[in-house]
Formats: C-alpha cells, structure tokens, sequence
C-alpha cells in the first residue's frame, strides 16, 4: 500500500474517532497508530511492539516537560502570581484596554508554561473581567490566547 495513503488513513482515523466517536485525541492517536502499524508493510509480528516502543520513547521525553510545566502552572494558580500579573497589567493598561493587557500577560505567562496551562490559568480571570466590565468575553479570550500563541511561537523553547 502506498504510504500516502496508509498516512490519509491514520489522519482521517484520528479525526473520526475525536469528532464522530468522541472519544479523546489520546486513544484516537493510539487507535490510528496501531493500525497504521498494522497495514504498513513489515513482519506482523514486529507491529505492536514497535508501536509500543514508540509510544514508551515518546512519553518518556515529554513526561517531565509536562509534569514541570503542570507543576509550575499549579504553583502560579496557588500563590497568587498570575492573578497579580495580570492586575499589574491592568494597572499599566487600564481598564478600557483590557484586552491588551490580557494579550501581555498571556505573553509573560506562556514563558514557563504551555500554551494550554496558560490558557486554563487566565480563562477564569478573562472572565471575571468580563463580568466586571460588561466587554465582549470573546475579545477577552482572544486577546490572552493571542499573546500565549505569540510566545509559544516565538520564544524558543516554549
């Protein structure tokens, strides 16, 4: 079979299983790797192990990068820090351009952490932010999702 196509197969896989079936991004990654292992050339003897050989070196690399990150954003949430970022800079700011403060400290928070930890980290402030001001809760989330993507993008090694 034509490795294009066993790759359309993987993908269009995945994106069934988390859009039709539902189920998460995780077991419709594994689902889709083992049967693209499958019908990938090769001794079948050799598919599933090789699968989970794979799956053991990448999980190895990325468990502590993102038990830190975890961790770190935990430490931020509890202590305080990300809410007194942001109040700083709604302080510079103010409150009519709330959104770029938003934008700022999704920008400085997203240096230690993941986009997604930063994400979940600044959503409920967006929020009580909106609810303060009455502004579109939209732009209040575009805004910080903005400034963590900027950093996930452009700040090596985010």
């Amino acid at each position: 079979m034509h490795p294009l196509l066993i790759l359309l197969i993987g993908t269009l896989l995945v994106i069934f299983c988390i859009v039709r079936l539902r189920i998460g991004a995780f077991f419709g990654l594994m689902l889709a790797a083992f049967t693209v292992s499958f019908i990938a050339p090769g001794e079948f003897a050799d598919k599933l192990p090789r699968v989970i050989a794979a799956l053991g070196v990448a999980a190895g690399k990325l468990a502590v990068i993102i038990t830190c990150a975890a961790l770190i954003g935990k430490c931020m949430t509890e202590s305080g820090a990300a809410d007194r970022i942001v109040r700083t800079f709604l302080r510079m700011f103010g409150e009519r351009r709330a959104p770029a403060a938003l934008m700022s400290s999704g920008f400085v928070l997203s240096m230690p952490v993941f986009f997604d930890t930063v994400f979940y980290l600044l959503v409920p402030l967006a929020r009580s932010l909106h609810l303060a001001t009455k502004k579109n809760y939209l732009l209040y989330i575009l805004a910080l999702a903005g400034g963590a993507v900027a950093t996930h993008t452009l700040v090596p090694p985010t």
